[in-house]
């Protein structure tokens, strides 16, 4: 190899094979760094790691989803989106806030999830959805029928027509799979009124009273 010699005669190494040294050696770490890192979300992540934390980031769905597919041996934690919250991937028992039908798919990204406490959601077409998805896992969560608040796999309940209306009790017994028997106390629905809930609910036993003679039966 041709060396140049320096004002004092000592040998050096020509310039040109410093910079050839140095791009060998980016070369060999970008390699290197395609081989053994993965690049989502602005962040890279080693290949080999068995397992990724994180939950104290806020990634998306999106992001989990690349950060999976490019990692498939990597067992990642995160925090799931789900409306206003974010909720631990390895949770056993969350409470939730209301949310879209649209998110009820995330509820699968839930690895060990056994019971979700919605007592305070009103998303009941939601809520069904996402029990429809994890049958193992406990849903609790209620249907105010007038001033009661009734389970929504109650198998009976009682309503009160002064405390509620037809259309919204149809409406409302539409979300309650398991039941099958419905009691209207205290007033006299008319015959359209049954019709239509009848029509709406026709796997229902309804049970209402009518006055004859000036006796309520």
């Amino acid at each position: 190899m041709n060396q140049a010699n320096d004002t004092n005669g000592k040998k050096v190494f020509p310039k040109r094979w410093l910079w050839l040294l140095l791009a060998a050696a980016v070369c060999a770490a970008a390699l290197w760094a395609c081989t053994s890192l993965v690049a989502s979300g602005g962040r890279l992540y080693w290949k080999g790691r068995q397992e990724l934390d994180l939950r104290e980031e806020d990634i998306s769905v999106e992001e989990y989803l690349e950060l999976s597919q490019a990692l498939p041996d990597c067992r990642i934690r995160w925090s799931i989106p789900i409306g206003e919250g974010r909720y631990d991937s390895d949770a056993r028992s969350i409470t939730v806030t209301d949310f879209t039908p649209e998110e009820a798919p995330l509820f699968l990204f839930f690895q060990r999830l056994e019971s979700v406490d919605a007592s305070s959601c009103t998303c009941y077409g939601a809520l069904l959805e996402a029990q429809e998805l994890l049958e193992d896992c406990r849903f609790t969560w209620s249907l105010p029928l007038g001033e009661m608040d009734y389970s929504w796999d109650a198998l009976y309940v009682r309503v009160s027509l002064d405390e509620i209306g037809i259309a919204e009790l149809a409406e409302l017994l539409a979300y309650m799979p398991r039941l099958r028997v419905v009691r209207l106390a205290d007033g006299f629905p008319t015959q359209p009124e049954l019709e239509q809930l009848q029509q709406a609910l026709p796997e229902l036993t309804f049970f209402w009273s009518v006055e004859l003679l000036g006796e309520t039966y």
